[in-house]
């Protein structure tokens, strides 16, 4: 029932090593092993991992040690680390962090698991701004991958849900540009454009800095969607910008969108692209 995790989680606060060993007694199994289980069905409602993890509410140093010590079955649990740091977090969100860092290295589930964990709880709390904070307060060290690279998918999945503009405010608000990959930027403009914002994320595109090769990345992808969702909006902003300077990336879009409507109609519009890069791009795609 609903009331059986709060139960133990209360019993963690109160009864400590004492609960946990009881929780994964009565759940009839010392360990759980995360061989067992895909990521995605990974939670804290089990017994064991509730009561420790009211345990880390009220003596989170003294919860670290047992899990480190690991004198038991259950506490060399590595899914045991998301239940830990997420009590931790109620009394030092800072610490619990650290403690997650440097414990376990980013690439491995149980790392993921538990900031999935953090992500959330600082989420519930600080809503967007703090969500913000928190990854921004993560370490960016030359490690591949570091904590800031791992949790980057993660948090932005979290930070864009709440709206295009605070999708954009994060990316525009990470200071490690090699996370906000083309691909990045791609989806998350295409995604806004499908939703009637084209005219809005492609402004946004067009105000970034370009690359090496003088593009900016997902103006042709947002192109080829608003083409698509809104010919007539599309049609006069080619009027009204046809000297832009990023308009071949916005023609090679258009192209991409007529090339399986009308072929004739795209190789008219590919005598506009000035690039001769762009423009191969174009016919490759008929």
């Amino acid at each position: 029932s609903a009331e059986r995790p709060l139960y133990w989680e209360q019993y963690g606060r109160l009864a400590g090593e004492v609960a946990v060993k009881e929780a994964a007694a009565q759940s009839g199994s010392g360990k759980e092993s995360i061989r067992s289980t895909t990521f995605s069905s990974m939670s804290t409602t089990t017994p064991a991992r509730k009561a420790l993890q009211g345990w880390a509410e009220v003596a989170p140093l003294v919860a670290a040690k047992w899990i480190e010590d690991r004198n038991v079955p259950i506490a060399s649990d590595v899914m045991m680390l998301r239940p830990l740091v997420l009590g931790w977090a109620v009394s030092d969100l800072n610490a619990a962090t650290k403690h997650l860092i440097e414990r376990t290295k980013p690439a491995t589930p149980e790392f993921l698991d538990a900031l999935n964990g953090l992500r959330d709880f600082v989420l519930i709390r600080g809503f967007i701004p703090g969500l913000t904070d928190w990854y921004n307060s993560l370490p960016d060290d030359e490690n591949e991958p570091n904590a800031k690279a791992a949790a980057f998918t993660f948090v932005f999945q979290r930070v864009e849900g709440a709206g295009m503009d605070e999708g954009i405010r994060f990316l525009e608000g990470v200071k490690n540009r090699k996370l906000i990959t083309e691909t990045v930027v791609s989806r998350f403009a295409t995604q806004w454009a499908a939703k009637g914002k084209s005219l809005e994320v492609m402004k946004w595109l067009l105000s970034r800095p370009k690359d090496e090769k003088g593009n900016r990345a997902g103006i042709s992808a947002v192109a080829q969607v608003w083409a698509g969702k809104d010919a007539k909006g599309f049609s006069q902003w080619l009027l009204e910008n046809r000297e832009h300077e990023s308009l071949d990336q916005v023609l090679l879009g258009f192209v991409k969108y007529l090339a399986g409507r009308d072929i004739t109609e795209a190789r008219r519009w590919i005598k506009e692209i000035k690039s001769p890069t762009l423009r191969k791009e174009a016919e490759d795609s008929l």
